[in-house]
């Protein structure tokens, strides 16, 4: 995996104007999603004009037609009165925060929206620049809100919020009671597959759950809000045509009150060679790594090489997702690029500064999962910067495959079997020393031949004259230690001795690969 993630873009403005009416009420804190009774009854006569214009334009190149929303039109509104009344262009406002703070304020799902503000002086202009700059946070979106403010002739202040709409949202609470259970539902859109809802609590730690979907295409789960004071971020994913995408965003605060807009984080300044930007990115993550307690990560080159490439792809072929179009999904462009590993992440951002796309991706369920993942041991990171300033950036992580002491696994594997056995109450299992020897020559002759097999079980246990009346053998091939659940032969209580016998094996490929044979036996 994983999961990608459109983030915050503020598009440079221009100087420029037109007389609009002014709605100036600041938006309440957010109490359910969606917040409809502060939400607007319909755009204004230039949020209309320009709709209008972008709809047409739309259709001409046979793109979705865009629906308006009234609660994400109303935090856009309030963005532009905002530049309109203090003279600039930024879609951090120093009073209001940022405007994903405020969607999330509003309650409005905020998981897939993308950001644009000018300072124009009419909306022909507005629409100039759209079409010129090619801009890809509306070339899949299918929903907008749309805020228009002035501050003098010639002097148009407007801030678009785009959406990649692939869900309905039931009403949720974003200021739920502490230790209460809220129900979360919905339904997807056609082409969405595999709903996973993700929980970051306020300790930091993720719970992540599979849901399931009816023939409706809806899902139903629960949110308990019973890990303490604090903010819950609460995260729906689920698998489009071009990988794993996020589908909803919201940040619940339990316990305690809404907060209110931090002040505005400072642009990270970053060289022209966006190789330091790599690094910086890299930096990021070890420190989150280390505040959780966690080993640091080091950095693969290959990695490296592999994630750039796709930023690049990208950014040339305007998507933004983890499947290639053109080199596929992560697993096979790892491999086109030779790198074995026991397990690939990915996350990837979009954003004009490094530092705000790594906070992003922290306050992302999903995407935080995998950069405190702690069996990851590699990271690379890929960095494309494109002619408008914005930044595509990809971070692919890895897990080596591990070499085992298999002499210490097979005494694991053991105790493992016998602890399962006392839960059910059955006498332990005694060690045969025969057993094993016998186990770990079959598991060697697997490892030889590379297939399970039991051919040197039954040619060597007449050999041993074990005074046994039946000999049960279970054969496993795997990448971990093998788990005692998969040996369920073993929690029945005909049987009194057992032997393991485990070899580990490096294929061709580079995987590392645990040849094992238990042996179960009755007298």
């Amino acid at each position: 995996m994983k999961l990608r993630r459109f983030l915050s873009l503020a598009v440079p403005a221009i100087a420029c104007t037109l007389a609009i009416g002014s709605w100036a009420a600041a938006l309440p804190v957010a109490v359910a999603y969606p917040g409809v009774n502060y939400a607007l009854t319909g755009p204004s006569a230039p949020e209309e004009q320009l709709l209008r214009a972008m709809q047409e334009d739309r259709a001409a190149h046979g793109k979705v037609l865009l629906t308006w929303e009234a609660m994400t039109s109303a935090v856009a509104r309030e963005q532009s009165e905002d530049m309109a009344k203090y003279d600039y262009a930024d879609y951090v406002s120093p009073r209001l925060g940022t405007l994903e703070y405020r969607l999330h304020r509003a309650g409005v799902s905020a998981g897939n929206a993308r950001f644009a503000v000018y300072r124009m002086p009419s909306i022909a202009a507005v629409m100039e620049n759209l079409q010129e700059s090619h801009l890809d946070l509306e070339e899949t979106a299918t929903a907008i809100g749309i805020g228009i403010a002035q501050r003098r002739p010639q002097e148009l202040y407007v801030t678009l919020i785009f959406f990649e709409k692939h869900s309905q949202l039931d009403p949720f609470p974003t200021l739920p009671i502490l230790g209460a259970e809220y129900r979360i539902s919905g339904r997807l859109d056609a082409g969405l597959e595999k709903p996973l809802l993700a929980v970051t609590r306020p300790d930091g730690q993720v719970t992540e759950e599979p849901l399931k979907l009816s023939s409706d295409r809806r899902f139903d789960s629960t949110v308990r809000f019973d890990k303490g004071r604090g903010v819950y971020s609460v995260e729906i994913t689920a698998s489009a045509s071009l990988g794993p995408m996020v589908v909803d965003l919201m940040h619940c605060y339990a316990g305690v009150e809404y907060p209110p807009p931090t002040e505005p984080p400072r642009k990270t300044p970053m060289s022209a060679d966006v190789r330091e930007g790599e690094r910086m990115i890299f930096d990021l993550i070890n420190k989150a790594r280390a505040e959780a307690n966690l080993p640091a990560l080091a950095y693969d080159n290959r990695l490296s090489d592999t994630a750039r490439a796709h930023s690049e792809d990208m950014f040339r072929n305007k998507y933004f997702a983890h499947d290639s179009p053109t080199f596929g999904n992560l697993g096979a462009r790892m491999a086109r690029a030779g790198v074995t590993a026991k397990k690939f992440c990915e996350n990837i951002a979009n954003n004009q500064d490094l530092a705000a796309a790594h906070r992003e991706l922290m306050d992302s369920p999903g995407h935080r999962k995998d950069i405190l993942d702690p069996d990851l041991t590699r990271v690379g990171v890929g960095v494309v910067r494109a002619d408008n300033g914005q930044l595509l950036v990809t971070e692919d992580f890895m897990e080596d495959f591990r070499t085992y002491d298999t002499g210490a696994l097979a005494q694991q594997l053991i105790r493992g079997l016998n602890e399962a056995r006392g839960k059910d109450r059955i006498a332990w299992l005694a060690e045969s020393s025969a057993l094993s020897d016998i186990a770990l020559e079959n598991s060697r002759s697997m490892m030889a031949y590379g297939k399970l097999d039991q051919s040197r079980v039954k040619a060597l246990i007449p050999q041993k004259r074990l005074r046994l009346k039946y000999v049960e053998a279970a054969m496993l091939k795997t990448s971990d230690p093998a788990d005692p659940a998969q040996i369920a032969e073993a929690l029945k209580a005909r049987y009194q001795e057992v032997g393991v016998g485990i070899v580990q094996d490096t294929e061709p490929s580079g995987a590392k690969i645990l040849w094992t044979t238990v042996l179960l036996g009755e007298r």
